[in-house]
């Protein structure tokens, strides 16, 4: 809380969410300063009127509520309660008026925050750091039962095997050959390049070799207890996960699901083809992993002789050159003219 807290009405002097619980410093205020403005200014553009008050600019956020992701909408309450601070400081409100408007920005009856937002695929953590890989790793190394464990294994081999969440589960391996029951799957739509995946784990050492396959069976295991339910032990996993991250800083919103697109980002940033990326990860279209998956950049291998897998060239010549590469060979063909 700030000196100047104490001159403000209670309702203001609360720490803000703005996405996570947060105390206010000088340079979060010029940030929601510098936020709202933008709210007002969209706000503006959108009712054709150059002067919007803050009132209009608490209404529009109350209704925007179900459509919003949670995070976003205690941002934008954290930038209108600054407002509101600055307005309130130089006389502007009263003490009444204030708490009026702060009761103003709960959603309306009935009209959850979040309960219409979309949860694609760019909400997504796709990529992380390996010190925050460790950190969770630890974390859930030092908690008893088997789901923490294997989570622990499961973050841990992630990132060199890109698998799906649900494809941890009912995967087998025989020596360095790692077979995958591809979940997405589907001939009749033409996705996925088969029904089983192969790849060969090179940086995979004997221990190495031998964790993976315990944790395989136990995996296994678990899948055989719920009759082949894969989602029900997601979501267990799932929950584990998020029970886990909040315990380490850098590891806000980060799933499961994220170790596949940092193995993406890691196989792109160290030179591997996009045909090979793509039949590593099941992919139809060589096109697919590169449009929304994580991003070369992010890679935490940046030098050639990085190869943790090697994908069978029949796995390779099933996948298809995908909608871009289409079009940068046919800017090169010479134009055909029919008489």
């Amino acid at each position: 809380m700030n000196s100047n807290d104490a001159k403000l009405p209670l309702c203001l002097q609360e720490t803000d969410k703005a996405g996570k619980i947060r105390s206010r410093t000088a340079k979060t205020e010029n940030a929601y300063r510098i936020r709202y403005l933008g709210l007002a200014r969209t706000l503006a553009k959108q009712l054709g009127d150059p002067h919007v008050e803050i009132g209009q600019v608490i209404d529009s956020l109350r209704h925007r509520a179900p459509a919003l992701a949670k995070r976003s909408y205690y941002l934008y309450c954290a930038c209108i309660k600054q407002e509101l601070r600055d307005i309130y400081v130089d006389g502007g409100l009263t003490v009444e008026a204030v708490e009026d408007l702060v009761a103003r920005l709960k959603p309306d009856a009935g009209a959850a925050v979040g309960s219409k937002s979309k949860t694609g695929s760019s909400r997504k953590r796709r990529h992380f750091r390996p010190v925050t890989q460790g950190a969770m790793v630890s974390i859930l190394g030092q908690r008893k039962g088997n789901t923490a464990q294997n989570l622990a294994c499961m973050l841990e081999v992630g990132p060199e095997i890109g698998v799906r969440p649900c494809e941890f589960f009912g995967c087998r391996l025989e020596g360095k050959t790692l077979y995958v029951r591809s979940a997405k799957f589907s001939a009749e739509n033409e996705r996925g390049i088969a029904a089983w995946r192969q790849f060969e784990l090179l940086e995979f050492g004997k221990e190495e070799l031998a964790e993976l396959a315990d944790l395989i069976e136990r995996l296994n295991e678990e899948l055989r207890s719920v009759e082949g339910d894969r989602e029900k032990l997601v979501r267990r996993y799932s929950a584990m996960m998020r029970r886990t991250r909040c315990l380490v800083p850098s590891a806000s919103d980060l799933t499961l699901a994220a170790t596949r697109h940092q193995f993406r980002a890691n196989l792109a940033r160290a030179g591997y083809r996009r045909e090979d990326i793509a039949a590593a990860m099941g992919h139809a279209s060589a096109g697919t992993a590169e449009a929304h998956y994580g991003r070369s950049t992010k890679g935490w291998y940046p030098i050639d002789s990085y190869r943790p897998v090697s994908v069978p060239a029949n796995m390779v010549a099933l996948v298809r050159p995908g909608a871009r590469a289409k079009f940068r060979e046919a800017a090169y063909e010479p134009i055909k003219f029919h008489p």
